[in-house]
């Protein structure tokens, strides 16, 4: 006699009628109430919306499908493949894939479907591209463009010393309060973190004098915000990155994109090339897994340079 399955089939119980609109919307409640970064729940509403345009657009499906009707076959021949084919670049259609995850996973988990369709679906392989990094001497020259006798001028210095000093992220610092800083321990304490864990990020002395300097300038207001605008509002991240391309004009940085991830990306390989170890470069930049860490040391690792020299062929050519 055959041995039974110990699984027990009916043991979830499944809704057969939740519309692809009406989970979106319980969906973008849930982030909410997870108290998700606001960056993150629009992202989250722009590739749902472009992929229930899409799914109605293919004809097959009405406007109230029920979300329990999609398979891996219709993400991959409805969604994905016409992405592909109206040339979308590889790493915006794995957002989008990985959007669907997260959205049909969360959906099973509540047991609006049985099965997520997105289990078999595979991210898209991507190329891996040079990271842009600036020259020592790119960084020079951007740092002396803003004009530190005006106030907005003490305080983008500031601003891209933080960045070039920690690789923090500009929603990251745009959320920096002054109860966040350690003057004694040197550190700032970030509480709104793309994975929205809390993490302590050091500063060097110098940084730390600079921001003392700044918050003489800033004086108390009604609000704790450490970079504010003329106006005293809270920095907003455009207005922290158009600054920076504006002083990138400035001190004529080519070829490289000046942007406040630029800035990030460089304090990586300075870090890597100065000996900083995985662990701590992971812990600093906040990252959730190894990958981009070791990316950068690949790169960057002067003991990579170091050991070339020694073994190269033409270096030991007589």
């Amino acid at each position: 006699m055959a041995r039974r399955t110990n699984k027990v089939v009916h043991a979830r119980r499944t809704s057969t009628s939740v519309t692809l609109s009406a989970a979106e919307e319980q969906f973008i409640y849930y982030c909410r109430m997870r108290n998700l970064r606001p960056e993150s729940i629009v992202t989250y509403t722009k590739h749902l919306r472009q992929f229930r345009r899409m799914v109605i657009d293919s004809k097959k499906f009405p406007e109230d499908v029920s979300l329990n009707e999609f398979t891996a076959h219709d993400i991959n021949y409805y969604v994905i493949r016409p992405m592909m084919d109206a040339g979308y670049k590889t790493s915006s259609i794995n957002s989008t894939i990985r959007v669907l995850k997260t959205f049909f996973g969360w959906a099973e988990r509540s047991e609006l479907i049985e099965v997520s369709p997105m289990d078999t679906v595979p991210k898209l392989k991507e190329s891996q591209t040079v990271i842009e990094t600036f020259s020592n001497d790119q960084i020079k020259r951007l740092l002396r463009a803003p004009d530190r006798q005006t106030f907005s001028g003490l305080r983008d210095y500031v601003i891209m010393t933080i960045m070039l000093d920690t690789g923090i992220r500009v929603s990251e610092l745009r959320d920096i309060e002054i109860r966040n800083i350690d003057f004694t321990a040197n550190q700032i304490r970030l509480s709104r973190t793309k994975n929205g864990k809390e993490r302590m990020i050091p500063i060097s002395t110098d940084t730390k004098k600079l921001i003392q300097q700044y918050l003489k300038e800033r004086g108390v207001l009604e609000h704790d915000w450490l970079f504010i605008s003329l106006s005293e509002e809270k920095l907003s991240t455009r207005s922290i990155q158009s600054s920076i391309q504006k002083y990138g004009k400035q001190a004529g940085v080519k070829n490289v994109r000046v942007s406040p991830h630029t800035f990030r990306h460089t304090f990586a390989k300075l870090a890597v090339m100065n000996g900083a170890n995985v662990f701590d470069l992971q812990s600093i930049l906040g990252h959730s897994s190894l990958d981009m860490v070791r990316r950068y040391v690949n790169l960057y690792s002067s003991d990579i340079s170091d050991s070339h020299r020694k073994f190269s062929p033409i270096s030991n050519l007589k």
